[in-house]
């Protein structure tokens, strides 16, 4: 049996102004580094085989901080990235909110066609599930800790559940730095804990 720890990353910069981050990146806040080192307290004495983290910088900050000194490699994993805004990566949410495109990314995301020039849900979800299931794979036992994204978590999550694409936003909240934990043997899945973030409530 495998155990998935999926986690967002801390909170940054960007999440306070309200810009857009997608591919792009900014630094994990004071609160974002607070925030994951608590989650690193919660794990202490979860000893993870391997980590794998999103390739921006505010998932690989936040792993090496739950991680702190232990012994644990991180691999670099592309296909856990956030979802491909192109144009919209960098912009403030306030400046396209209302155009129809955004709305339609809300209201409709299986029919979302992304003409800004970057990812579909689909396109998402067949990237970070093929990433989920290479690891399940390589990791048919242990403990994998996994670092990710708001959006991309919610394609996975998705996944293991079951829900068509559409229900990407109806299903609860990826909070930062907040824990799911699955448990597979590579056929059947059990959701543990989903976005839990218990370590945060009487500390941040």
């Amino acid at each position: 049996m495998t155990k998935l720890y999926l986690v967002r990353h801390g909170q940054t910069e960007w999440n306070i102004i309200g810009r857009i981050q997608g591919w792009g990146n900014s630094d994990l806040t004071q609160e974002g580094i607070d925030s994951a080192v608590l989650l690193g307290e919660r794990l202490r004495n979860t000893d993870f085989d391997i980590a794998f983290s999103s390739p921006t910088k505010r998932a690989a900050d936040t792993t090496k901080l739950i991680l702190r000194d232990r012994n644990v490699e991180i691999k670099e994993e592309p296909d856990l990235r956030e979802l491909g805004y192109g144009s919209w990566d960098g912009e403030f949410l306030k400046n396209i909110r209302d155009s129809e495109e955004f709305i339609e990314y809300k209201r409709n995301p299986a029919l979302y066609k992304a003409e800004n020039g970057g990812e579909t849900f689909l396109q998402l979800q067949k990237r970070t599930v093929s990433a989920i299931n290479r690891i399940i794979s390589d990791y048919k036992s242990g403990n994998v800790l996994i670092v990710s994204h708001a959006v991309a978590l919610r394609s996975i999550m998705l996944y293991f559940e079951n829900l068509p694409i559409d229900k990407i936003w109806d299903i609860p909240p990826i909070r930062n730095t907040s824990m799911t934990l699955i448990e597979t043997d590579g056929k059947n899945s059990k959701i543990i804990l989903y976005g839990d973030i218990s370590h945060l409530k009487e500390n941040v």
